[in-house]
């Protein structure tokens, strides 16, 4: 990171050497590390048609993509998001990772400027999750606290051990947000969940209370906010 006129992480890529999964063939890519939006607005456009970080083997022409570690900057939103993949399993050495970046990213700011609001994401579809929460101002607490009803609302059908929610920008109406439940093992998408907006506007006047504000803030304490891992955490 570099500072520049306050926060500004640039778009930047990096050398990296890799292999072709299909067929073991070693070769040298060009990768972005990060991607600041404001700057260049075409890099989101690519990181949301799942081409950002997209190689072809030069052996067998295998297309793919590389989940790496990445950066992703909107300076007008004051938005950032942090992708360090990982596992929920190995979850606490991206959030140990994660903290340090952050207070890097502190000893960035200019006295007096409020710094962004910064969300760990551990797989390249929560970050794009987070990107569309944003786009859509909700808060991301608020969609996992959503997440949680439905998943408590739903053990037979929706078992967080199986399964994982996402929000689903794309098929979200004013009267309904919707949520595509994905397979966690194959990546499957399979049904789509609808949840009032009614319901949610309850929700959001709900939390704006200091007390409920403190009660959704406890139990998405971060930096990884998710309402699945709260729920296998409480069957340990």
């Amino acid at each position: 990171m570099e500072q520049n006129e306050g926060l500004n992480v640039m778009s930047q890529k990096s050398i990296y050497a890799i292999c072709c999964p299909k067929c073991q063939a070693e070769f040298k890519t060009s990768l972005f590390d990060s991607v600041n939006v404001t700057e260049s607005p075409e890099d989101k456009l690519s990181l949301l048609r799942n081409k950002l970080n997209r190689v072809d083997c030069p052996e067998c022409n295998y297309n793919f993509r590389i989940d790496k570690q990445l950066i992703y900057t909107d300076l007008e939103r004051k938005f950032m998001v942090l992708l360090i993949p990982a596992t929920l399993e190995t979850l606490e050495e991206a959030e140990e990772e994660f903290q340090l970046s952050i207070l890097s990213l502190n000893e960035l700011l200019p006295d007096g400027t409020d710094a962004p609001s910064i969300y760990l994401s551990i797989d390249w579809a929560e970050m794009i999750e987070l990107i569309f929460l944003d786009a859509e101002k909700i808060d991301a607490r608020e969609a996992e606290y959503i997440k949680y009803l439905i998943y408590t609302q739903n053990p037979e059908t929706i078992d967080p051990e199986k399964k994982r929610l996402l929000f689903n920008r794309q098929e979200s109406t004013p009267e309904a947000l919707k949520f595509v439940v994905q397979d966690a093992e194959t990546y499957a998408l399979e049904q789509v969940v609808e949840f009032e907006q009614k319901a949610y506007s309850a929700i959001k006047e709900t939390f704006e209370d200091d007390a409920h504000t403190g009660l959704v803030m406890e139990m998405f304490s971060g930096p990884y906010i998710s309402a699945r891992r709260l729920l296998l955490e409480k069957k340990i």
